[in-house]
């Protein structure tokens, strides 16, 4: 058996949230939509030698005497898993219920290998490849953007003949290894002082139940899609979550942009200021007190899979004779500030904080992922077309782009099902 080790702060926190809610399975997922030729076989290869490879994905959790550690598995393991539904009279509602069924099923966090990776064709020339993991085994980031451009890279070298490149990617121990560092630093004592004082006095957290009807969810029985790009509710809803999704047209989001621009702002910076103006308007709060989502990727995490997932106090402002332009500002600034901080863990600043909780802090979480490109497996495009973000007790909002150079911006918001 491989010899064990501690969880950093970010695990440890995201262990505690699944056993406060064992009826719900943290799982997260995301579908890459594959336009055009693509060999399953060889994809099948590749998929097995990631995951053979980089132990940060193949490591198991045991709580015991000594506190929650993790070891790392054998390789050998893991099995991608394939489906064919082109043939049935609805493709897509026929992938639809593959796919949720591979994401509703728990995880065994002490001995499953915890990715379930894999791809359903429904046409001749479409295909998507589906990663489904539990949360605690990685974040948005390191799935979208670190494995799933590898898994894309070595595909397009095994197509084309050429050597194999190192991924780059740390060992789960190392990630471990300086989160401890940082927590016995001088930096740590810094990062608490300025949580100490940016939280003093800060009102109570944005209350989603303020908000008005027309921004219930759907619960988890209700949601249905027709499209895959629609398929936010039904992944969703396969974990017991609620969900709703609407898309912003790529043109609209073009505009948007370059009023960002003329504002000395970038687009995700633009979003956030018009939640807040938005939740001002719902709630009546004019000094919102969020939750922002924060990749805290720094040293090795910033190349490595693996969950450094931090949420972030924002408090935001939102005064009645101010202009969007100075709110705009104003929360440019504000987050700034806090990201600045961000390797300070949010149990460490607000202790007794799970990750699915909506108690002090995190009543609204704020998440732009303004990360997600599209994927390039040799010549052949895939862009993301949906997904779920894993459970939540607090409304969370989210923003990303789909991943193609002329895709829509999507705004997505989800939680338990409010009834």
């Amino acid at each position: 058996m491989a010899p064990s080790f501690g969880v950093s702060a970010a695990q440890q926190w995201m262990w505690l949230a699944q056993k406060r809610s064992p009826d719900f399975s943290n799982n997260v997922t995301i579908l890459w939509d594959i336009r055009g030729e693509v060999d399953l076989d060889r994809l099948d290869d590749v998929l097995r030698t990631v995951v053979d490879g980089e132990d940060a994905l193949r490591v198991n959790f045991a709580e015991g005497a000594s506190g929650l550690r993790q070891e790392v598995s054998a390789p050998g393991r893991f099995m991608p898993f394939r489906h064919d539904v082109s043939a049935t009279p609805d493709p897509q509602t026929s992938a639809l219920r593959a796919m949720e069924d591979v994401v509703r099923l728990p995880f065994d966090l002490e001995n499953d290998i915890l990715f379930r990776i894999g791809t359903v064709r429904l046409a001749p020339q479409r295909v998507i490849l589906q990663l489904t993991w539990h949360h605690i085994a990685g974040d948005g980031f390191g799935i979208v953007e670190l494995l799933s451009n590898r898994i894309a890279e070595l595909y397009s070298v095994s197509r084309r003949g050429e050597p194999v490149r190192g991924s780059g990617f740390a060992s789960a121990r190392r990630l471990v290894e300086e989160d401890e560092r940082y927590r016995s630093s001088p930096r740590f004592g810094e990062d608490a002082r300025f949580w100490r004082n940016y939280l003093d006095g800060a009102p109570s957290p944005a209350n989603p139940a303020r908000l008005g009807p027309s921004t219930a969810l759907v619960a988890p029985e209700a949601a249905r899609r027709e499209t895959l790009e629609d398929a936010w509710a039904e992944m969703a809803a396969a974990t017991g979550m609620a969900s709703r999704v609407r898309t912003v047209s790529a043109a609209e989001a073009e505009e948007w942009g370059r009023v960002a621009s003329r504002l000395g702002a970038r687009l995700p910076t633009l979003l956030a200021a018009g939640t807040a103006l938005w939740l001002a308007r719902e709630c009546g709060e004019d000094a919102p007190l969020l939750s922002l989502s924060a990749k805290n990727r720094r040293g090795a995490a910033g190349h490595t899979p693996g969950l450094t997932l931090n949420l972030l106090p924002l408090r935001l402002s939102v005064p009645a004779t101010a202009t969007f332009a100075e709110i705009a500002a104003g929360t440019a600034a504000e987050i700034r500030s806090v990201v600045a901080h961000e390797a300070h863990h949010i149990t460490d600043i607000q202790p007794g904080q799970s990750a699915s909780s909506d108690e002090a802090g995190s009543g609204i979480l704020l998440n732009l992922m303004s990360f997600v490109t599209p994927l390039d497996l040799d010549g052949t495009p895939a862009h993301l077309v949906s997904g779920s973000w894993g459970i939540s007790d607090s409304l969370a909002i989210t923003f990303h782009p789909d991943g193609r150079p002329d895709g829509d911006l999507c705004l997505r918001s989800c939680s338990t099902p409010l009834r």
